[in-house]
């Protein structure tokens, strides 16, 4: 399967120093790449991957030229995307929210994993366009806390360490 793998701009992949997305986005690539899938990591350009590196910024912002303007690294990375969708089966993105409207209009399969609090997703309800989340509620709380979804109340159920299951 032809994979693309967005990763934040603020770390590297890996990131040199903090930096657990990436870390997680570095992994994933390198277990994807190991079962034989073909995967484009679009990075900033000083990242490091098994897969194929599709940089589409100079360095990582963090620790990249004082003054570099995040949003001009992020309007990068989608039109890098936007480009190039075609070339891929699929789409897995790890920076939150800002991809959702380019995507959605791509014709591409698309998923993207929240790394962050997920809280902001209940105060915007309505506010969010349908179809663009459909939250798996079994890998989001068994990947936050370590408990298992089924026969337990999901009302229960903290995700991370501050936002309950809604």
């Amino acid at each position: 399967m032809r994979i693309a793998q967005l990763a934040p701009l603020a770390e590297s992949v890996p990131p040199k120093l903090y930096g657990g997305t990436e870390r997680v986005v570095a992994w994933l690539v390198d277990e994807l790449v190991k079962l034989g899938h073909d995967v484009t990591l679009f990075a900033s350009g000083d990242s490091r991957t098994t897969g194929k590196l599709h940089p589409v910024w100079p360095r990582a912002l963090r620790l990249g030229r004082k003054g570099a303007d995040p949003g001009a690294a992020n309007a990068m990375l989608l039109e890098a995307i936007a480009k190039r969708a075609r070339d891929f089966d699929v789409i897995h993105a790890h920076i939150d929210w800002l991809q959702l409207p380019l995507l959605s209009r791509l014709g591409v399969p698309f998923m993207t994993t929240m790394h962050g609090r997920l809280a902001w997703v209940a105060r915007t309800g309505s506010a969010i366009p349908r179809g663009w989340f459909r939250v798996d509620l079994r890998s989001s709380a068994s990947a936050a806390s370590g408990c298992e979804v089924d026969g337990n109340d999901p009302a229960r159920i903290a995700v991370g360490a501050v936002a309950p299951l809604l």
